[in-house]
């Protein structure tokens, strides 16, 4: 697997707390036979948000798992919340798009319903980025409004969902949605967005993947997996068809 949702990075969000935290999860990675991963801290458009302090902790992750022999490579990137402040939030130099490429990840909130999301695309693919929306079976707008997925992915959006969410691990509207997704081709990266060491998001990476291989076949499988994020890391385009 290529994971291009993550929260490794210590002591930056409401991920991983500390740097032992950071390296048990990236071993238990190593283990499940993740290759790459892109650390997607949370980007809050306030003050709270340190980019610093986020660098300095990567330098410090990739040195230590280098030193525990980690055969992961790492990428930086950002998961950034949207609300309704995109063209801010595009203009601030602080974000990162997914390992330096013309894709960015965002996150539309998860308990409001907003009306935002189409102003949010199309300021984003102006200014010559391409949009991976996070997770949205757990999102208000898409949650309540499914129809959008689809019309968000006409107006060039990509798709990111969990693993979790098809493990049932956010309930049953969202497990419903992803199965749903799934079978009608409407996303394109799976990811665990793994927070903690107790969550154990890459323990059931082999269960996740026997159930989409199950449901859409290997290779496409392969596709929701590694390929498509693949395209990410070589920052090429990624092919839309199913």
């Amino acid at each position: 697997m290529i994971d291009i949702h993550t929260h490794i990075i210590y002591d930056v969000d409401d991920g991983s707390d500390t740097l032992d935290e950071s390296i048990a999860i990236l071993k238990e990675a190593f283990l499940n036979g993740v290759t790459d991963i892109i650390l997607t801290p949370h980007y809050l458009d306030d003050v709270s948000y340190d980019k610093n302090k986020i660098l300095n902790n990567y330098i410090l992750i990739l040195k230590e798992a280098k030193k525990n022999n980690i055969e992961i490579k790492l990428h930086l990137g950002n998961e950034i919340a949207i609300y309704g402040n995109i063209v801010k939030v595009l203009e601030d130099k602080r974000i990162e798009t997914l390992a330096g490429s013309k894709y960015i990840l965002i996150e539309f909130p998860m308990g409001t319903d907003v009306d935002y999301v189409f102003d949010t695309i199309y300021e984003i693919k102006i200014k010559g980025l391409i949009p991976i929306i996070a997770h949205p079976e757990r999102c208000e707008c898409f949650v309540k409004h499914i129809e959008r997925i689809n019309e968000v992915i006409k107006e060039g959006a990509l798709i990111q969902c969990n693993t979790g969410s098809l493990m049932g691990l956010y309930g049953s509207t969202a497990k419903k949605i992803v199965r749903m997704l799934l079978k009608e081709g409407k996303i394109t990266f799976f990811a665990t967005d793994t927070h903690k060491e107790k969550n154990r998001r890459y323990d059931n990476l082999n269960k996740v993947e026997a159930e989409v291989e199950k449901m859409v076949g290997l290779y496409n499988k392969n596709k929701l997996f590694v390929y498509n994020a693949r395209n990410i890391l070589l920052n090429q385009d990624i092919s839309k068809e199913v």
